[in-house]
């Protein structure tokens, strides 16, 4: 090959020329590039947070399908429990075979199981006092029923015994009366219910005062001229059964309610703050009337040896006139005169007369209702209670026990003439805090022996009454005196 030195020389500034304007274009595409980058940065680094958020992908939380998903759960553990196969255990002392009581006891059942199918209902009854000495060691041995019946008038002694559930933010407290939330209440919280309010006087036969002429005795000289009137037509004027010591309190216990309130209006307070004395002149009176009675034969001769059902019996059967009882005497003779197959008659009411002639009467809260607070079934525990209160099951147990329900809003028509006439003196006497409020249980016990002795037949002895003085100054000494 030849090569000519003249193409040689032009072909080598070409190149060169070349290489030149590419190196150029190289340089100034990396100085444009470098430029762009720059903007990209600027714009980058100036957009709002807001465009950068917008830019960013967010998560979305279905709230709504959280919800139906915690309701089934709840749901789930709610049939759970409500499909559970338990025994619920549940005390009382008044359970037994009246006709009210069985349909009762049945009805309880009967919406139990509308609840919990799979539950069992253990009634633990014993019937009259036996009832609360076994639950008091119950109690104390973590061994009471889940839910049980008591005196009401312990029940705050129990809560602060740790004994009770608080109830307080259950639903039905707030269906309780203002009574019973005063009963119930201790440091605060409420630790109980009640089923009843209840009432007690003289029960009396209508037709007999009408055949005899008698009339409803508005002061006590009238009421011991008609114990001598009826002792003359060879009728006992009123039937006792100190057998059953409960009894004793619904004649001494309606007396000085009675004759002492409307003698001082502040007849209770003044026994709390010791300007009355259990062995004063004000009680002494009364146990003095007393045995006025006894002495012109008002009683029957078998007043401490027949039992509460003997005596009711006794009055039925017309022979004697007149009973002190509790609301359900009415209720209870319609059973007599069914069972016995006696002549039915009307029961009145009065309470008991005094020397001006305006009797006081007291209302109280008969029956409480607790929730044991070592109940392995508190919530069902609480669903019996509420079921309990249920107007449909206290309506019948106020008309056959003649009891004032201790719930707002449950109608009762009282049938019977004679729980008409106890709701209507309710209305038209005064009424008081009953005066055993004021003082111990062993401060009554003793007023309540006095009072047997002299139904005995033994003359009253004031020194019987020293005991009860000396408990009440060791309670107000002590601190254990409560102000109701």
């Amino acid at each position: 090959m030849i090569i000519h030195l003249q193409d040689y020389g032009r072909s080598t500034k070409m190149k060169k020329s070349l290489f030149i304007f590419i190196s150029f274009v190289l340089v100034l595409g990396i100085v444009l590039s470098g430029c762009s980058s720059k903007k990209e940065e600027t714009a980058t680094s100036t957009m709002t947070p807001e465009a950068t958020a917008v830019a960013t992908p967010v998560a979305t939380i279905d709230t709504k399908a959280l919800e139906e998903e915690e309701a089934k759960k709840k749901q789930a553990l709610a049939d759970e429990k409500k499909n559970e196969k338990f025994t619920i255990r549940l005390g009382a002392w008044f359970v037994d075979e009246r006709p009210h009581m069985v349909v009762f006891k049945q009805a309880i059942e009967k919406k139990f199981k509308e609840l919990y199918p799979n539950a069992t209902i253990q009634w633990d009854v014993i019937l009259g006092e036996p009832y609360f000495a076994k639950l008091q060691a119950q109690v104390a041995s973590n061994t009471a029923p889940d839910v049980f019946f008591m005196d009401p008038g312990l029940i705050k002694k129990y809560a602060e015994a740790n004994y009770l559930a608080d109830v307080t933010d259950q639903p039905y407290v707030a269906t309780l009366n203002d009574g019973v939330k005063a009963v119930a209440t201790w440091n605060g919280k409420i630790y109980g219910t009640a089923t009843s309010l209840g009432s007690s006087g003289i029960w009396y036969n209508k037709k007999m005062f009408a055949d005899l002429g008698l009339k409803v005795p508005k002061t006590w000289s009238e009421f011991l001229d008609i114990g001598d009137k009826l002792n003359a037509a060879k009728i006992t004027p009123m039937v006792l059964g100190f057998k059953d010591a409960w009894t004793i309190g619904l004649l001494i216990d309606n007396m000085v309610q009675s004759i002492g309130y409307s003698d001082n209006a502040n007849f209770g307070q003044d026994l709390f703050d010791g300007k009355i004395k259990i062995n004063g002149p004000e009680i002494q009176s009364i146990l003095l009337k007393l045995e006025d009675l006894t002495a012109r034969k008002f009683f029957n001769k078998t007043a401490l040896s027949i039992d509460w059902p003997q005596s009711s019996q006794v009055f039925t059967q017309g022979k004697a006139a007149m009973i002190a009882q509790g609301g359900w005497m009415p209720g209870s003779a319609m059973e007599n005169f069914t069972k016995d197959g006696t002549t039915p008659f009307d029961v009145g009411y009065f309470q008991v007369p005094t020397d001006n002639g305006n009797p006081v009467m007291s209302v109280d809260v008969s029956t409480g209702l607790v929730v044991n607070a070592k109940s392995k079934y508190m919530e069902q525990s609480n669903a019996l209670v509420s079921l309990i209160l249920s107007p449909e099951i206290l309506a019948p147990v106020a008309v056959g026990d003649g009891t004032i329900p201790a719930i707002k809003g449950v109608q009762v028509d009282y049938p019977l003439v004679g729980m008409k006439e106890m709701l209507g003196a309710l209305n038209e006497n005064k009424v008081a805090i009953n005066f055993q409020k004021y003082l111990g249980n062993n401060v009554v016990d003793v007023l309540r022996q006095a009072t047997s002795k002299i139904v005995s037949g033994e003359k009253f002895n004031p020194k019987d009454l020293e005991e009860g003085q000396k408990a009440l100054d060791k309670q107000r000494s002590d601190g254990t005196l409560v102000q109701p």
